[in-house]
C-alpha cells in the first residue's frame, strides 16, 4: 500500500516536541512527506452550569497558572479550555520545519469513554466542541492529501 504521508502528533510540552523533532528527521531521511502536525492534550476542556445564572453571568476559574474568565449562556452553561500542559508546541515545530498545524485536540474524558465503548465522540456527540476539533483535523488532512495528489498530476502542454 503506498504511503501518502505522515501526520505527526505532539503535546505542548518541550519533551514531546523534542521527540517529534527526531521523528521529523527520520521521515525526511526516508523521503516521507509530512502532511502536518496535530497538538494533542491542547488544554483540558471544562464545561459546567451555574444553576440559576442568567446569560452573561461572569464565571472565574483559577487554574493555578492564571485566572480564566468567561460568561454563561442563557441556560447558565459555560465552557473553556485550560492550558494545563502549556501551549504552542505544534506551532513552534510547524514554523521551524515549514509544515502546517492541522489542529488542536483538548483533553476530554468523553473521548476515552467513547473509544473504549466503541462509540466515538464524533458519532455520539457530532456537534460537541471536541467532535468539531477532530472533524477539523480530518478535513485538513483530506485537504493536504488532495493538494499532494494535485501536485503529482502531469502538466499538459
Amino acid at each position: 500500500m503506498p504511503l501518502s504521508g505522515a501526520v505527526l502528533v505532539t503535546t505542548p510540552q518541550a519533551v514531546s516536541t523534542f521527540d517529534v523533532g527526531k521523528a521529523i528527521s527520520m521521515f525526511r531521511q526516508v523521503n516521507v512527506d509530512i502532511l502536518g502536525i496535530v497538538e494533542n492534550m491542547a488544554g483540558y476542556a471544562i464545561t459546567g452550569t451555574v444553576e440559576g445564572a442568567r446569560a452573561g453571568t461572569k464565571v472565574v476559574i483559577d487554574t493555578g497558572l492564571r485566572r480564566v474568565e468567561m460568561a454563561t449562556d442563557a441556560s447558565g452553561r459555560f465552557e473553556t479550555i485550560v492550558d494545563v500542559f502549556g501551549s504552542g508546541g505544534a506551532e513552534r515545530l510547524a514554523k521551524r520545519h515549514n509544515f502546517p498545524v492541522l489542529g488542536h485536540i483538548p483533553l476530554n474524558p468523553v473521548v476515552r469513554v467513547g473509544g473504549d465503548g466503541g462509540d466515538p465522540v464524533v458519532v455520539a456527540e457530532p456537534e460537541s466542541p471536541i467532535s468539531k476539533s477532530f472533524q477539523t483535523v480530518a478535513g485538513r488532512v483530506a485537504q493536504r492529501l488532495a493538494i499532494k495528489a494535485h501536485q503529482e498530476l502531469p502538466i499538459l502542454q
